[in-house]
């Protein structure tokens, strides 16, 4: 680690102190039956607007667009 705190991967420990969390999450909730998985609350306008607008640009569409 140089004297900065970050590592060769280029992370600082609160970073992979972070990701190791969020694994941790991922796994416990891949051993829940999925309708206890599903959101508790409804989606804002803003959240629908934004999926639409993902759903219609996807990735491939935005590269070759912008290509």
């Amino acid at each position: 680690m140089n004297p900065s705190g970050v590592d060769q991967s280029g992370m600082e420990p609160s970073e992979h102190e972070l990701l190791s969390n969020l694994r941790r999450l991922r796994g416990s909730l891949r051993q829940q039956p999925p309708e206890e998985c599903l959101p508790v609350g409804q989606l804002t306008l803003g959240q629908k607007v934004a999926d639409a607008v993902a759903d219609v640009m996807g990735s491939w569409t935005f590269i070759i667009i912008r290509g």
